[in-house]
């Protein structure tokens, strides 16, 4: 595991213990297309990050996690400017493999 690797799962890991919500695939399958950001919210916890998009008006919020086959994965979703999710993506960061 490079450094960049181990420094970003123990940031995930960290994250993770904050907010006491599970970051599993299974979590973030459930989420469907007009959900409300408070459903998003109680289903998978704060998002790491935000971005908006000011011109369509859609925002994107994103968490970073281990699937379950070893990715290092940032699950996002996209909302539309009256708060419902317009779509979601999954986007894996490394080749996958083992953690350790």
């Amino acid at each position: 595991m490079t450094r960049l690797q181990l420094l970003l799962a123990t940031l995930l890991l960290a994250s993770c213990a904050a907010t006491g919500t599970p970051r599993r695939d299974d979590v973030f399958d459930r989420i469907a297309p007009g959900m409300t950001r408070e459903d998003v919210r109680a289903m998978a916890g704060s998002p790491d990050n935000v971005m908006p998009f000011p011109l369509s008006g859609n925002t994107s919020w994103g968490w970073l996690y281990w699937d379950q086959f070893g990715y290092y994965v940032e699950f996002s979703v996209t909302f539309a400017p009256d708060g419902r999710v317009l779509s979601k993506t999954y986007r894996r960061l490394n080749d996958g493999g083992k953690r350790d």
